[in-house]
């Protein structure tokens, strides 16, 4: 052996005891490169607590070696420091090792055992086992049956594992491992296999019988998987008995969301049959689209139902999926030429006429012509209504397109029908899910200036792509030059404006409803409070002796309470605005909570 400088430059077989151990002498802080390489008879090498890091390659090609006892203070070691030592079974780690961790997995493939200096530095021998490819040492495990439940850790914590550096694996049969960070997550995740893994048996069976029959089910596949994985990482950290029923449930009848998803695929057999919007869904939402219309109808109608209360996107699934009594009337202009006996018959025609047309007229690519042609749809909705009727391309955006129905002399309508070539979250975080319930919601009402909420006529509403339309009126006057300021949107209204691209507004028309947020906590104000609300902001001054004759001092003053909190001094009209509630608190006794 020899050492220069605190540097050990070389070592032969004759430095090894009799049981083949190498003991690098203490006060040595470096080691040359190659230094141990291919040393025959070697089977343990010891390092002293004066070495700081391994920076070179060391010992390399020794098959015999299989104790490795590192000094305390290593906290650096070279990747290629033990190539080719196959063998080490034993390794004892550094007290506060940084950069060993990274080449430790494929290293040493055979390791069993470490030693790891715990408290008052005191050496502590665990086994180790390998779980999905990565070291891990236990510390203690209870065995149930074919189950096993141990506490395991990294061989080398980092900061990230600081603070939850202990995790649990369940065993099961010696062969399947599942990890988490207690006992729940690792549950879950041992159940996720586990329906996985009937889920991917349930679709060769099916594989095997569609190959039977010349048939294919790959481009349903892939949507089923992924409405199993969103509804299994909906559940996350823990899958109970009766979810992991619901989703067995799920897999057991697959056979039947196939046929759902085969009817979908003829109902739309003009498209390019890629139905993006069905992916990212968990398998609830996916049924919700592509479950047949059940002929239950509601007994209220849409309208009545839509205008009573903001509905949840799922909920407005399921009344589509129910069905209701009456999707809306049409203008009048277009019935009158209709005896009154035959107009909620001729109605139900034109609903036909138009969902079907939407189905047909439904492609993924926005930018692409309709399969229709829209001289033949106005024939035949003019038979339907005795009278001519034009029907005009207006625009399309990712979600939607537009055209105007018109009978001549009578004012233009929009027809506006939905299509995505867009995830389903996606559409989602556009809103694009609830435009038609805000649609109903705010109709006709003022949001800023010129701009209309449009008062939505008629709605076919549905769960299935492009069968979903509205038709509203179309205000056709000098296309603004300018953008309208949206900066001092009213905060007192239950809704908001949040996408504000302009081109949704076509000729002072607010086409694109879908970039409206609901705000549900101040829907639910008492009527009162918006009507006294709106007086004060947006009427004269006259009106005000309206609402003092009109409600009472509390409710005055909870109204006063709900304005004053929301103005902005930004507003243009602040200053009249303010002087209007300090005219109503003089007029009232008024106390500020």
């Amino acid at each position: 052996m020899f050492i220069r400088k605190n540097t050990l430059f070389s070592v032969t077989e004759s430095d090894l005891d009799s049981n083949g151990n190498l003991h690098i002498p203490s006060g040595v802080t470096n080691i040359a490169p190659n230094v141990g390489n291919a040393l025959t008879g070697i089977k343990s090498v010891y390092f002293p607590d004066s070495m700081n890091e391994i920076k070179n390659s060391i010992f390399n090609d020794n098959p015999t070696l299989k104790e490795i006892f590192f000094g305390k203070r290593i906290s650096n070691i070279n990747s290629n420091a033990f190539l080719n030592c196959e063998n080490i079974e034993t390794i004892q780690i550094p007290n506060s090792p940084k950069e060993i961790h990274p080449w430790f997995e494929f290293a040493f493939p055979n390791l069993k055992r470490i030693i790891k200096y715990e408290k008052n530095d005191i050496p502590c021998s665990y086994i180790v086992n390998r779980y999905h490819g990565k070291y891990y040492y236990e510390t203690s495990y209870k065995k149930l049956g074919t189950i096993k439940v141990s506490n395991i850790h990294k061989l080398f914590s980092d900061e990230k594992d600081a603070l939850t550096p202990q995790k649990i694996c369940v065993q099961i049969n010696n062969e399947y491992f599942f990890i988490g960070k207690d006992l729940k997550s690792a549950l879950y995740e041992c159940k996720k296999y586990l329906l996985m893994q009937n889920f991917e048996r349930k679709i060769w069976e099916y594989k095997t019988i569609a190959a039977s029959k010349n048939s294919s089910i790959k481009r349903y596949e892939l949507i089923l998987r992924e409405a199993i994985k969103e509804s299994i990482c909906a559940l996350y950290p823990n899958i109970t008995k009766s979810d992991y029923k619901k989703i067995y449930g799920y897999i057991r009848n697959l056979q039947v969301y196939i046929k759902y998803l085969e009817s979908v695929e003829k109902k739309y057999k003009n498209t390019e049959r890629q139905f993006h919007e069905l992916y990212g869904l968990t398998f609830e939402e996916l049924l919700n689209k592509i479950t047949p219309v059940s002929e239950q109808k509601l007994k209220k109608t849409s309208t009545r139902l839509l205008k009573s209360r903001p509905i949840p996107a799922k909920e407005m699934t399921a009344i589509a999926r129910a069905g209701y009594g009456n999707p809306g009337a049409f203008p009048y202009s277009w019935l009158k030429n209709i005896q009154k006996g035959n107009r909620s018959t001729v109605t139900k025609k034109l609903h036909e006429i138009l969902k079907a047309a939407a189905i047909k007229m439904y492609t993924p690519e926005h930018t692409k012509e309709p399969t229709i042609s829209l001289e033949k749809l106005s024939e035949k909705i003019s038979k339907v209504i005795k009278q001519p009727i034009e029907i005009k391309y207006l625009n399309s955006g990712n979600f939607s397109k537009t055209y105007t129905m018109q009978i001549p002399g009578d004012k233009k309508y929009v027809w506006k029908i939905y299509h995505c070539d867009r995830y389903w979250k996606t559409i989602t975080s556009y809103h694009h899910d609830t435009e038609i319930q805000n649609s109903f919601l705010i109709s006709g009402k003022k949001y800023y200036g010129k701009i209309k909420f449009r008062k939505i006529s008629t709605a076919g509403i549905s769960n299935q792509l492009g069968e979903t339309y509205l038709i509203y009126p179309y205000t056709e006057e000098e296309t603004r030059t300018q953008q309208p300021n949206f900066s001092y949107a009213c905060l007192t209204k239950p809704y908001s404006l949040i996408d504000r691209n302009e081109n949704n507004i076509l000729n002072n028309t607010l086409i694109d409803i879908g970039g409206l947020r609901i705000n549900y906590a101040q829907w639910h104000q008492p009527t009162y409070i918006s009507k006294i609300s709106n007086t004060i902001l947006y009427h004269s001054w006259n009106d005000l002796g309206y609402v003092l004759n009109n409600y009472t001092s509390s409710q005055i003053h909870n109204a006063l309470e709900f304005v004053s909190d929301r103005i902005s001094i930004r507003w243009i009209d602040f200053n009249k605005i303010q002087a209007k509630i300090e005219f109503l608190k003089n007029k009232t006794r008024y106390n500020r909570r």
